[in-house]
């Protein structure tokens, strides 16, 4: 998670057994998987799990940030009608 490389994370989450991990690290992997690799379906469940399970765990820094991408990805979520106005309202 350190070096950023995404895909190697992915790759590891996807083949290393899930008990040879802590709760925390499965969970909050599936959050940085998500939202790094643009899959909104992956992230939004786990920050949804790391906030409601895991907060404990979290020191202010990695809160801000977990908020931040959380925030990131909901907003991608927005349906198209939603993210352009209305041209009679503006």
């Amino acid at each position: 998670m350190n070096n950023s490389n995404w895909f190697a994370l992915d790759l590891l989450y996807q083949t290393e057994p899930k008990d040879s991990i802590s709760e925390f690290l499965e969970i909050f992997s599936r959050c940085l998987i998500g939202n790094r690799l643009n899959r909104p379906d992956v992230s939004i469940p786990a920050f949804t799990e790391l906030f409601n399970t895991q907060s404990e765990n979290l020191d202010l820094g990695n809160l801000l940030n977990s908020s931040m991408m959380f925030a990131m990805d909901l907003n991608g979520t927005l349906p198209i009608d939603r993210l352009i106005p209305d041209r009679h309202t503006v």
